[in-house]
């Protein structure tokens, strides 16, 4: 879940607009990197 929190605090730092899609997807590849538990965690958020 750090790892999905931290793409969405950067992506309200950067508040480029229409970038909501690469931080949503950055925050769940990096979280699907840390494991099963990771994984599961990027499909429930």
């Amino acid at each position: 879940a750090k790892d999905i929190l931290r793409a969405y605090s950067d992506m309200r730092e950067a508040s480029y607009k229409n970038s909501d899609k690469y931080f949503h997807a950055r925050g769940n590849y990096d979280a699907d990197q840390r494991g099963p538990g990771g994984a599961w965690t990027a499909k429930v958020i």
